[in-house]
């Protein structure tokens, strides 16, 4: 089984840093995993795999 989901936020002035926090159904499968895949200012893009014990992240832009 697998959701999708897609959010899409525009007309950001400027971004620094973002933080990433995705721990949706970890309490209920302890095998689950999520992934966001973030594309951003200059079309710098990233992928993070959650999984329980490790369900944030931090991306900076320098």
């Amino acid at each position: 089984m697998g959701v999708w989901c897609y959010v899409e936020i525009t007309d950001i002035p400027s971004l620094e840093k973002i933080y990433f926090k995705n721990d949706l159904l970890m309490d209920i499968y302890d095998d689950q995993k999520n992934v966001i895949i973030f594309r951003g200012p200059n079309n710098k893009e990233a992928s993070f795999l959650f999984q329980k014990g490790k369900a944030e992240e931090t991306l900076e832009f320098n």
